[in-house]
């Protein structure tokens, strides 16, 4: 990891200053941040606006757009190893299971048929096999991350590993666009073409990314169209937190503390209907429009019809 992060010197990756030994072991020591991982950030900003969550995604973006150019690929991008200082400046951190590929100077840390990473945001190739994967397996975690802080909830948050892996391999998670009614084309193309399962059919690099989030290009997944709001969705969303327990799996590591936050749109209905005070009402209204219609004739089984409609509804 230190031979790895020597080559990274960039305002949003964590500094590496040296490698040393402590009691006979090697050791890395590293930049101090003060402030708190951005799985952590989530849920102490709950309310916070698009802008700052772009901002944050800003952050990332540069900082693996010049991990990438070096040759460098994190493969385990998540927000616990996304660190934010006071200021909410971002710091790309934890490239243990990074891969090199420049050149002689490969560092693999996989065998063939490994798979290595977080469920929530790993890529399905990488599911596969990790020691294949290349910087678009970055491109999906980073896609997850986007979601997760615009929409307040993860992409893929089925209970069951196996049900999630298969999910993402299927490209199955909810449109963003339909949990925040309104977002800008721009969000929800970036979102959608980071998140395809087949990485010959993904946004390829950082710096496409960044060209479909500011809407400079265009980007459209077949099969993913955009949801127009109606006034009833824009009325209110509401944010709830849900905590998902689940095991381990294989080569996987879970969150220390997962707790994704989950969105919830409430629709409110336009037109109320009629209290249940009101229903004798119509029930005389009902035997009145009987008697007109057939005459006295009918009174008594119309008023036993409206006797019968006011007992049950009072």
């Amino acid at each position: 990891e230190a031979k790895i992060l020597a080559k990274l010197v960039h305002p949003n990756i964590l500094t590496t200053h040296e490698l040393i030994e402590v009691d006979g072991r090697p050791a890395i020591l590293m930049e101090y941040v003060e402030g708190e991982p951005l799985n952590q950030w989530l849920k102490s900003h709950p309310n916070r606006d698009l802008d700052t969550s772009i901002a944050v995604f800003d952050g990332i973006l540069a900082g693996m757009r010049f991990a990438h150019e070096h040759g460098i690929i994190h493969r385990d991008l998540k927000p616990a190893n996304v660190l934010l200082d006071a200021q909410d400046h971002v710091k790309i951190a934890d490239f243990g299971i990074a891969k090199s590929h420049h050149g002689e100077n490969t560092l693999e840390l996989t065998k063939p048929e490994m798979a290595l990473g977080t469920p929530a945001y790993t890529a399905p190739e990488q599911v596969q096999d990790a020691s294949k994967v290349d910087h678009r397996a970055d491109i999906f975690s980073m896609g997850c991350i986007l979601f997760e802080l615009i929409c307040g909830r993860q992409a893929f948050h089925q209970r069951n590993i196996m049900e999630r892996i298969m999910a993402m391999a299927n490209g199955n998670y909810p449109d963003p666009d339909r949990l925040v009614p309104g977002l800008d084309s721009e969000i929800v193309w970036a979102i959608h073409g980071s998140l395809v399962p087949k990485p010959e059919e993904r946004i390829p690099d950082c710096i496409t990314l960044q060209e479909v989030l500011e809407g400079r290009r265009s980007w459209i997944v077949p099969g993913r169209e955009l949801h127009e709001p109606d006034s009833e969705e824009l009325e209110m969303t509401v944010m709830m937190t849900r905590s998902l327990d689940e095991p381990e799996i294989a080569a996987f590591h879970e969150e220390e503390d997962p707790a994704p936050t989950e969105a919830v749109t409430v629709r409110l209905p336009t037109t109320r209907p009629p209290s249940r005070s009101k229903m004798p009402m119509l029930a005389v209204l009902f035997t009145g429009v009987l008697v007109v219609l057939f005459g006295g004739a009918v009174v008594s089984l119309a008023l036993a019809v409206a006797a019968f409609v006011a007992a049950r509804l009072l």
